[in-house]
Parts: structure tokens; C-alpha cells; sequence
């Protein structure tokens, strides 16, 4: 009692791992201590969502938006219960409240585009669509540099105003920015990992060291 912000997160956490069970135990407290949480009201929504009970996370949803009618993400979960229920038309508007608040959107736009083709809708269908494919390449641009190869074409560097590389940060040459010390200690962390044996699935793809053999090579 008292940490229902706290409950919230732990319940969040157990959610992507997918421990349903705990993170509704957590999320039941959060919310029996702040009814009006909606960290815990939208975790708890996304639950029952993944459990397959979407008209008790269709509640939840709804309880956020009497809270925050802005919530982009209840609006787009309420949209998917809708669509499970079978009720298309309910969910197009959730999906359209969302693109009014969020116009990139992207999985309300893709969404709203699969429930215009469920409903035979095509013409609204193949806009949805045009909308998404303009917001997902609305930040492609820039130039590609090639190096003509005999047997085909390299991409030797690219450049976009986009862009997220910053060379200051990625390099050790003159200029740069990025603080060495901290590569220790990601290599000491990442090192203990390893050799915790948390990465078996990994290691089963890294190549096996060629073992020498035992004896010696006798000359001919």
C-alpha cells in the first residue's frame, strides 16, 4: 500500500515477460491503492488483451479514457477489442481518434486499413494504406554512394539529414565525443553475462575454435 506508482512498473515488467499472472497480482494492488492509475489501467487492459479476454480489457480501456480522452494507446487497444468483438465499426473510430491525436500512428493506420478490406471498403482501404506507407517513408531520403564491383554494385556510405549516426560518438578518431571509459565497463558487464552462460543461444551460433591435435606430426 502507498506504492502504486512502484506496483505499476513491476507490473509492466512481468508483462514483457510475459508472466501474466504476476504482473495482474501487481497491477490489482496498484490499482486498489489509485483506481484512476492509467500506467496500471493500461497494463492491466494489455493483459487481459494478450490472455484473449478483450471485452474485460475493453472496460479498462474505456475507464482510461474517461480519465484522458488523448490516450493515444487506449484508444488504438480499445480499437483491437472492437475488431476481436466483431465490431468494425466501433473499432474504425477508435482508430480514427487515434490518428487525430497521433496522425503517425503507424498500428492505428495499419489496422484502420485491414478493417476498411474486412468490411470491403476499398477505396478507403487503399488510402489507409497510401497513409501508411507515406508516414512509414515519411523520413527516407538522402543520398547512397556506390562502388561499381565487377559482379554488381556495393553501397560504400550513405548520408541522410535523418540520420542517427553521429561519427563524434562512433569513433575514436580526433574530435570525438564518445567517453572511452565507458566501453570497460560494458565489456566487464557484458563479460559477466557470458560467462553466466545467459546468452546459450548465442553461443550455439559463434564459430568453434579449431582444436589442435594432441601429438605431434611425425616427418615423413
Amino acid at each position: 500500500p502507498g506504492y502504486s506508482g512502484l506496483r505499476s512498473h513491476i507490473g509492466e515488467a512481468e508483462l514483457r515477460r510475459g508472466n501474466h499472472d504476476e504482473a495482474m497480482r501487481h497491477l490489482t494492488v496498484a490499482l486498489e491503492d489509485d483506481p484512476e492509475d492509467c500506467i496500471a489501467l493500461m497494463a492491466y487492459g494489455n493483459c487481459l488483451l494478450e490472455k484473449l479476454r478483450p471485452a474485460e480489457a475493453a472496460e479498462q480501456y474505456e475507464r482510461i479514457l474517461d480519465l484522458d480522452p488523448e490516450m493515444v494507446g487506449a484508444h488504438h487497444n480499445l480499437a483491437v477489442c472492437r475488431f476481436l468483438g466483431n465490431d468494425f465499426e466501433a473499432g474504425i473510430r477508435h482508430c480514427q481518434d487515434a490518428l487525430r491525436i497521433d496522425p503517425r500512428h503507424l498500428m492505428a493506420i495499419h489496422k484502420l486499413a485491414l478493417a476498411y478490406v474486412h468490411l470491403g471498403r476499398w477505396e478507403d482501404a487503399r488510402e489507409a494504406i497510401d497513409a501508411f506507407v507515406d508516414a512509414t517513408q515519411a523520413l527516407v531520403t538522402g543520398d547512397v554512394r556506390l562502388e561499381l564491383r565487377p559482379n554488381a554494385p556495393v553501397v560504400t556510405g550513405r548520408r541522410s539529414p535523418h540520420m542517427i549516426y553521429a561519427a563524434e560518438l562512433a569513433s575514436y578518431g580526433p574530435g570525438e565525443t564518445f567517453p572511452h571509459d565507458a566501453a570497460e565497463g560494458f565489456i566487464r558487464i557484458a563479460g559477466d553475462a557470458w560467462r553466466a552462460g545467459e546468452f546459450p543461444h548465442l553461443e550455439a551460433k559463434l564459430p568453434q575454435p579449431v582444436r589442435q591435435p594432441s601429438g605431434r606430426l611425425e616427418d615423413s
